[in-house]
């Protein structure tokens, strides 16, 4: 038997201007002018059951607001093999930026400068027929990101998920599966944890060569915990030592 596998190598370059008036959102505005270069690459490999993917991208960004500058750094890489009768993937990533782009979905509000921001992710899936129509499916994520300024909270999620899949029809399958995570914060005045444990139900559907349909509802229960931080010190008269 003879097995053939296809290589390849994607690059280019990126660029953009932006101007935005009111960057900080509030009556006292800051306007903010200027624009980025991205060099993204991705090299491939694809077989008859493997398809290995590696993607990176430099990207350099530049203000008239100096405070917004940042050098960024993404590398993603992913690997999907066909099984028999399912499929295994894994996936890991790193991602140096900042949070010019971040800051107001992650807080709400946008602050006088960017800082850096640090993520790491990791997680694997599983889905695989065991008879003829009933086989199972599992699945991890994990997600860690540090920032470098004080105000913002490092973090880290991780989710899961495993259950029971049934083929309904030829081109359907129904899924069963109960799900999971915890989050926790560090390095804040507050600390947070919080957990989740719940089910989900849904079914997958093959509509043509290039069209699927995934749906999926369910509930889940939380249950949040809050602890005091390091805190944040603070100058107190006399040399005396506060934090919040």
């Amino acid at each position: 038997m003879v097995r053939s596998a296809e290589y390849s190598i994607d690059f280019g370059a990126e660029a953009s201007y932006e101007y935005n008036e009111n960057v900080n959102m509030n009556p006292d505005p800051i306007e903010v002018s200027g624009g980025f270069v991205a060099i993204p690459l991705q090299l491939r490999r694809r077989s008859e059951r493997l398809d290995a993917t590696l993607d990176a991208e430099a990207s350099f960004y530049r203000y008239d607001v100096q405070e917004y500058d940042s050098d960024n750094q993404d590398l993603q890489g992913k690997l999907t093999y066909l099984l028999e009768r399912g499929e295994v993937g894994v996936n890991a990533g790193y991602l140096r930026d900042s949070t010019r782009d971040s800051e107001f979905l992650d807080t709400g509000i946008v602050g006088p400068a960017a800082t850096r921001r640090e993520s790491a992710t990791a997680g694997g899936s599983i889905s695989n027929l065991i008879s003829e129509r009933n086989g199972f499916v599992g699945g991890i994520d994990y997600r860690d990101v540090s920032y470098e300024a004080e105000r913002f909270n490092d973090f880290d999620f991780v989710s899961g998920y495993g259950g029971w899949l049934h083929q309904w029809s030829p081109i359907t399958t129904l899924r069963l599966q109960a799900y999971g995570n915890r989050f926790e914060t560090s390095g804040g005045v507050i600390d947070v944890t919080s957990k989740g444990l719940g089910a989900q139900v849904g079914f997958e559907a093959q509509l043509s060569e290039r069209l699927s349909l995934d749906m999926l509802a369910g509930w889940i229960t939380v249950e949040t915990d809050y602890s005091a931080g390091p805190g944040i010190p603070l100058p107190a008269p006399e040399d005396d030592e506060s934090y919040l």
